[in-house]
């Protein structure tokens, strides 16, 4: 009898810890699954607003456009996760222009050189666009636009309160004719740094 009830325990102990292993590697698992799930569908823009350099235009003695700059303000507005909505099995959220955003050419810019002119691309204010988030070496980048991707902010980790916007689309503009002719490249304006609003 002894025998039977030391066989009994001896099974009973032995199914617990097999019951309490197997519930283990579950939960271990099932975290894995989850972290794997916050890294792949992670944000790091929901939410968050980003300022930088406000600009004015203007024209000098030879009527030549000029950006002179005239402080800081709030650039991008992201909206909230709880707002993103899925697309074709991919996640979109929106963000907003609340001033203007300039993309400047470099001064060696063939076109600002015919024309004699410091250009810039204009992103006017209170747009509101569609944005998506990609992981790549560089960090994250929120891919903005309209109807696809124009420009970028990228951010280096997670907590970074600095980022570079990018005009990246193959926008154009051309104008004149032959040898007057002048074609702006959007894509060819220079990076900006912005930095995140933290308060």
């Amino acid at each position: 009898m002894k025998r039977i009830i030391y066989c009994i325990n001896f099974l009973f102990i032995l199914n617990l810890i097999f019951a309490f292993s197997s519930c283990s590697h579950a939960g271990n698992s099932g975290n894995d699954d989850e972290e794997d799930a916050l890294i792949e569908n992670f944000d790091p823009f929901a939410g968050t607003t980003w300022y930088g350099d406000l600009y004015k235009g203007e024209y000098d003695e030879n009527l030549n456009q000029i950006y002179k700059k005239t402080g800081t303000g709030v650039l991008l507005c992201f909206g909230p996760a709880s707002e993103k909505n899925n697309l074709m099995g991919q996640e979109f959220g929106y963000v907003e222009t609340k001033n203007p955003i300039y993309f400047f050419f470099p001064k060696d810019y063939e076109a600002v050189k015919k024309s004699k002119d410091e250009n810039a691309y204009q992103l006017l204010e209170n747009q509101k666009l569609a944005y998506s988030v990609e992981k790549n070496e560089n960090g994250y980048s929120a891919c903005i636009g309209f109807l696809g991707e124009d420009f970028r902010l990228t951010i280096s980790n997670s907590n970074a309160n600095e980022g570079v916007i990018k005009w990246t689309s193959g926008l154009y503009v051309s104008y004149g004719y032959e040898d007057d002719k002048t074609t702006w490249y959007y894509n060819d304006t220079l990076p900006r740094t912005i930095y995140k609003q933290t308060e």
